[in-house]
């Protein structure tokens, strides 16, 4: 078969369906497939077990999606375990995002994939791995550490995402004296600083999004100092947190220190600085006008940062602060793309202009001449695809 891509949610096939998926994935002759998506089919843990079975003989699945479905312990025990070894060495993306919840089981088996000798040699594993919004078990208050102490030698995973950690975990009572009881849902301090330790020795995640799990102002400024010995991090989610003007003040402290190239973020033990081009911290009520004005000098000391979102809905998109902040992405994304345009580009660049691929060149008033940089930004913007921000129809720029 030549399918690559089968998308399948949202049609109910329940684990009997997927039973019969993975009697299609153990077909020797299923090898062009590379994307399943079985999102919201209220697959449980025996479809998700005969799923596992399908993968550890399958060799062609890079992205497996099952979100919003039913599978708990046993399933991604089960899932997990078809990953180790030699079992499957090609799936690199999967999505487990709002799925039931996740136990002690589930998340060792987890922590143990992670773990295993071939991710931590960087061999194959994973690339990216979505667990957002899954439901958590009160009782494991610890998810997040086990999830840390994996990553701080895992040399596979690029891509995390634990959007809605907290909002996700199930509702668990502790009775105290005199019978009051309270409930627990919160993410702990303890498993946000496990996170920010992982940060300070792990040199392969690219991002990472933890919004929504209600990081404090102490924490926001522990992950803040955390990220000063991070040097291959990139993209930072921390929306819809709880974060401060001080939390603020120190990830612009952090975007100050000399930072490695975005472009060409190094892995080598001898960088200093941080990598990050993208910090989106919207819907953090508690960040106002110092907390932006802090990323206003981020910015424009930061060349790399070309993206920086704060919740304009609080100052008003209007005020100074929120102006001067646009305005110094807007400068830093067009340097960027200069860079991109110089470096990357450079067999495009020519065949819109009608020069030949081996050469820079551009049309003046008619005449062939050596194109600029500046000329080639231009050429940028009118002729390749808005990479940060989206060019209107009358050719003015929105960089909101």
């Amino acid at each position: 078969s030549m399918l690559e891509v089968l998308d399948l949610s949202w049609n109910r096939l329940g684990s009997a369906g997927a039973e019969s998926l993975a009697a299609i994935l153990r077909h020797p002759n299923m090898t062009a497939l590379t994307k399943l998506i079985l999102g919201g089919n209220a697959i449980d843990d025996a479809g998700a077990c005969a799923l596992a079975e399908g993968l550890r003989v399958n060799k062609s699945l890079l992205h497996l999606e099952l979100w919003i479905n039913q599978i708990s312990d046993n399933g991604i025990v089960a899932l997990m375990s078809s990953l180790e070894g030699n079992n499957n060495d090609t799936l690199t993306h999967l999505c487990f995002s709002r799925n039931h919840t996740i136990g002690n089981k589930g998340w060792d088996a987890i922590r143990r994939y992670l773990h295993s000798p071939k991710n931590i040699s960087g061999q194959s594993g994973l690339v990216k791995l979505n667990l957002s919004r899954t439901q958590t078990a009160a009782a494991n208050t610890n998810a997040l550490e086990l999830l840390a102490d994996a990553l701080c030698v895992n040399r596979c995973l690029q891509n995390l995402v634990l959007t809605g950690m907290n909002e996700s975990r199930c509702c668990g009572t502790i009775t105290g004296g005199g019978g009051a009881t309270s409930t627990t849902t919160a993410t702990t301090s303890m498993e946000i600083q496990s996170i920010g330790d992982m940060l300070c020795v792990n040199q392969t995640l690219v991002v990472i999004h933890l919004g929504a799990c209600q990081i404090g102002p102490k924490d926001g400024c522990y992950l803040a100092k955390c990220l000063e010995s991070n040097t291959t991090l990139v993209e930072l989610d921390l929306n819809s947190n709880e974060l401060d003007d001080r939390a603020a003040h120190a990830l612009a402290q952090t975007l100050l220190v000399v930072v490695v190239p975005c472009t060409a973020a190094s892995s080598s033990s001898s960088s200093s600085g941080t990598a990050l081009c993208k910090l989106n911290l919207w819907s953090n009520a508690g960040i106002g006008e110092s907390g932006v004005w802090a990323m206003v000098e981020a910015a424009r000391v930061n060349k790399n940062l070309v993206q920086c979102s704060v919740d304009t809905r609080l100052l008003g998109r209007d005020h100074p602060a929120v102006q001067s902040l646009r305005f110094a992405l807007f400068l830093n994304q067009i340097r960027f793309r200069d860079f991109l345009l110089l470096e990357s580009c450079h067999k495009l660049i020519p065949s819109i202009v009608g020069g030949q691929p081996t050469s820079f060149t551009t049309t003046k008033n008619n005449n062939r001449a050596p194109a600029t940089r500046h000329d080639l930004t231009y050429l940028l913007f009118q002729n390749l695809p808005s990479v940060f921000c989206g060019r209107k129809k009358d050719g003015t720029h929105n960089c909101s």
